[in-house]
């Protein structure tokens, strides 16, 4: 990857009946923010993250670097 603002974006959650209750998409959606959470906060992803220097960022800190 080159150098420069990549922008990958999850939606983590936990798969519970909150968030059943709150995706009117399909069930696999629900299942999928679970998924995204679980692979994010492996020791292996943050670790990596680290190794490459990845920058985690929020969606306001890219409005904020739009202005």
């Amino acid at each position: 990857m080159k150098p420069g603002v990549h922008m990958l974006i999850v939606h983590p959650g936990y798969l519970d009946e909150e968030l059943r209750a709150a995706i009117t998409g399909p069930v696999t959606t629900a299942a999928q923010r679970d998924s995204d959470r679980r692979v994010f906060l492996a020791p292996e992803t943050r670790q990596l993250i680290r190794e490459l220097g990845i920058q985690l960022v929020g969606w306001q800190d890219v409005v904020r670097g739009q202005r």
